[in-house]
């Protein structure tokens, strides 16, 4: 996990100052090969998990890819057992935009063009495996903020409560538009599954 120093800032989507504390956020997008262990020890499901040609999760050579066509709830869940937890959008947001540095992507102003698992350098049909663009780390050195797939959060994005704000764009964008920071995340209904959508916890800092 990595340190993101907490803050104040204007969330995008709300247009309102928010302020986050500090929080530690996985590196990596939660993998098929990470979450098939929390499955072997019987405290995660597998239901539904091949739902697209672009699930990773058992798939040989794909272990080392961020898990995809897992529904909020198993989300929540897999950060559970792990002793952590989804974060809120504004807590994403805030890790995505370097907190303080507030850039447009997570790397900075730079374009995505080798920065990104995305589709707008070659048509990709696929998710990448885990890291495989460090170009594109935030400062932490948290990988894959922007592209490869969307990532759930805790954030309603609907009165009713069916929907969930998923953040960071995927593979699938072919706009640099839909990499930045400042897109408002989609709402996913928390029964949705497919092959763009996955996995990232965080944690409170320990108290020293």
């Amino acid at each position: 996990m990595a340190l993101v120093p907490g803050g104040a800032y204007t969330i995008s989507r709300y247009k309102q100052e928010v302020t986050i504390p500090a929080l530690c956020m996985d590196v990596n997008e939660t993998t098929a090969d990470e979450y098939a262990a929390c499955v072997k020890a019987g405290k995660c499901t597998a239901t539904n998990l091949k739902c697209s040609p672009q699930a990773t999760y058992e798939v040989a050579g794909k272990g080392k890819h961020p898990v995809t066509c897992t529904d909020f709830e198993q989300a929540v869940n897999y950060c559970k057992v792990q002793n952590k937890r989804l974060p809120s959008d504004e807590e994403w947001e805030w890790a995505a935009r370097g907190g303080a540095a507030g850039t447009t992507f997570p790397w900075g102003n730079d374009k995505p063009n080798g920065k990104a698992c995305w589709s707008g350098e070659s048509v990709l049909v696929e998710t990448c495996e885990v890291g495989k663009t460090p170009a594109g780390d935030s400062p932490q050195g948290i990988h894959d903020l922007s592209g490869n797939v969307f990532e759930w959060t805790t954030s309603r994005n609907d009165k009713a409560g069916a929907l969930r704000v998923g953040r960071g764009g995927s593979w699938r964008d072919a706009s640099g538009e839909g990499l930045k920071v400042s897109r408002p995340g989609p709402g996913f209904l928390v029964t949705y599954r497919c092959g763009f959508l996955g996995i990232r916890c965080v944690v409170e800092p320990a108290k020293p």
